[in-house]
């Protein structure tokens, strides 16, 4: 976004931007009260905004509660996906899908397609955006975090109680990347090291993964190999 960084204020329910320079914070859109009323600016308002994606058009895709939303630069912002209505995931088109209340993250393949973890439900949901928004069941996973993609079209997310990071492949197959599945600090080569609590995840330029632990306050660093080390000891 033109050197800015984009973010989620989640104390008052907004998208924002900080300016690279000067890291002062401008509100692009959101009221400050919580709610999932589209419109501009600080007109709309978000319910728990907890993921974050830019697509290759632009604009910002944010998830909240049971919902996704779309955000363009100048703050217009619009339901995607979903409502105010959550419970058991419901597969559909535009808003007649169904999510959990706690969407915690989103991530977009280079096709265009959209991976949301439906944290309460156990499930990855893949978004296709065209005439009509197409939400189906990608895969299923124990509370699912922040997802992350690749070039390639795989997508890898942090289960926060299966202590591991999880890889699907695009047809959906699933294995284990890391993590033993049970709950420590160990570092190591694939299952042999251990986490506390995966969620968010992120990936650079190198194809290096950085884990986010919840329980562990530490960033935990993959290799493309799939060794783990630490990377940040402690975020206390």
């Amino acid at each position: 976004a033109n050197g800015d960084l984009i973010g989620l204020w989640l104390d008052t329910h907004s998208v924002v931007k900080f300016n690279r320079t000067t890291g002062d914070r401008t509100t692009i859109a959101g009221s400050g009260t919580a709610g999932s009323v589209d419109g501009y600016g600080t007109s709309a308002s978000f319910n728990d905004p907890r993921g974050l994606a830019i697509g290759s058009d632009g604009n910002y895709y944010v998830t909240q509660f049971g919902m996704v939303r779309v955000v363009t630069p100048g703050g217009a912002v619009r339901t995607i996906s979903g409502s105010t209505s959550t419970g058991s995931a419901i597969n559909g088109l535009d808003c007649t899908a169904r999510y959990g209340a706690n969407i915690m993250g989103i991530a977009i393949s280079s096709t265009g397609d959209m991976f949301v973890s439906d944290n309460d439900n156990g499930t990855i949901r893949k978004l296709s955006l065209g005439t009509l928004n197409q939400t189906g069941t990608f895969a299923s996973l124990t509370r699912p975090y922040q997802p992350v993609t690749d070039g390639f079209g795989n997508i890898y997310v942090g289960s926060y109680s299966g202590n591991a990071v999880t890889r699907f492949s695009p047809n959906g197959a699933a294995s284990i990347l890391v993590g033993s599945g049970t709950a420590g600090g160990a570092n190591g080569a694939g299952t042999a090291a251990t986490f506390n609590s995966a969620s968010g995840v992120i990936r650079d330029e190198l194809g290096n993964l950085y884990i986010a632990e919840h329980a562990g306050n530490r960033i935990r660093k993959v290799s493309p190999a799939g060794l783990v080390t630490t990377f940040v000891a402690s975020l206390s």
